[in-house]
């Protein structure tokens, strides 16, 4: 069954052509607008995001988690 399943989408990866491919990519990937965080001045340490946002009369947002980040404990 696993073998069978493997060759379908070997086949089905052979028929699909670039368009495809885009259509898909498309849909998966962030659009630009979804990634404006990677525009922000993130810091290396805490402590130097304390420093920079007292400077600049900021807050600083700490977000910390127990577990495991997908719920799986």
């Amino acid at each position: 069954m696993r073998t069978r399943a493997l060759l379908l989408l070997a086949a089905l990866a052979a028929a699909a052509t670039a368009q495809d491919f885009d259509a898909v990519a498309k849909r998966v990937l962030p659009a630009s607008s979804e990634k404006v965080w990677e525009a922000l001045d993130w810091q290396p340490t805490l402590w130097d995001g304390v420093i920079a946002a007292h400077e600049e009369k900021k807050p600083v947002l700490l977000w910390t988690m127990n577990g495991h980040p997908l719920g799986h404990t």
